[in-house]
């Protein structure tokens, strides 16, 4: 590679340079998606223990008859 290319590439490539990342934001997005992923999990566990819970009751309701 001449010194003529290297200057060509380095014009180039010079607007190519990815921005800084702001470390604390994707931490902060990453946080908020995993509680977020946790409370939908638990409210839908409490729900299938609810309908597993009435469905148990009808069960019994209807072999006691």
């Amino acid at each position: 590679m001449t010194r003529r290319d290297q200057e060509l590439l380095n014009k180039q490539l010079k607007w190519q340079n990815p921005s800084p990342r702001n470390n604390g934001l994707l931490i902060l997005a990453l946080v908020g998606v995993f509680l977020a992923g946790i409370a939908l999990g638990g409210s839908r566990t409490a729900h299938e223990n609810k309908a597993a819970s009435v469905s148990s009751k009808i069960a019994v309701a209807s072999s006691v008859r």
